[in-house]
């Protein structure tokens, strides 16, 4: 949703609401062991964008502005990342004989 104000024939006030989402899901492809089972589901992500601002244009159109003030209201963050689980490697020694 977006509101146009036109103060003048020069100067615009808007302000502009939107909400956005993205769908939650499950974290598949881990066994029990690998995963707690709490972080197998995640929620739907929403963020709520809040935006006020203004432009104008000014000394016939030798100075032009823009400005805007925006918050932003974001719940339960999908982040990207990856999940390693603890590998045990197997060391072994190298001897080498000197020549001689």
């Amino acid at each position: 949703m977006a509101i146009d104000y036109l103060m003048n024939a020069n100067t615009t006030l808007y302000a502009s609401l939107s909400r956005g989402y993205k769908v939650g899901g499950i974290n598949g492809g881990f066994s029990e062991a690998e995963l707690a089972a709490d972080l197998r589901e995640f929620n739907t992500e929403t963020l709520w964008n809040y935006e006020v601002g203004s432009k104008g244009s000014y000394l016939n159109d030798r100075l032009q502005t823009q400005t805007a003030l925006f918050y932003q209201q974001r719940e339960d963050a999908q982040l990207r990342g990856s999940y390693q689980p603890l590998i045990r490697l197997a060391l072994s020694t190298i001897c080498t004989m000197p020549s001689g």
